[in-house]
């Protein structure tokens, strides 16, 4: 007898389908998206600004440097650290991309040309 209505069980039956949310239609497409963006449009932006504006970036790297010396705790302090270090490498990627961007124009950087 439990065997027939193990038999018959279906989890389909039990379990509600989930509401999916509508597909759009082919008519309906969105623009596309700027199709030369590679997934860091803000770091993007600031390397394609003429004057990029990085106070925000380094006021930001600054307070974390504080904080890691004044948080309470090792788990404060070395997540403070660890933050700091990921907006210095931020900095250091947009100063390495702006020298890239000035050698490609063919313009002289603020380093030189060598002599």
């Amino acid at each position: 007898m439990a065997s027939d209505e193990l038999k018959s069980f279906k989890v389909g039956d039990k379990v509600k389908k989930p509401v999916e949310p509508p597909r759009p239609s082919a008519k309906a497409e969105a623009p596309p998206a700027q199709a030369s963006s590679v997934g860091f449009p803000r770091i993007e932006g600031l390397v394609e600004a003429d004057q990029p504006d990085l106070a925000g970036l380094e006021a930001r790297h600054a307070e974390l440097l504080a904080m890691a010396e004044s948080a309470k705790g090792n788990k404060d302090k070395a997540a403070a650290k660890k933050a700091a270090l990921a907006y210095q490498r931020a900095r250091e990627l947009i100063a390495y991309l702006l020298e890239t961007k000035a050698k490609m124009s063919g313009a002289v950087g603020p380093s030189g040309s060598g002599s």
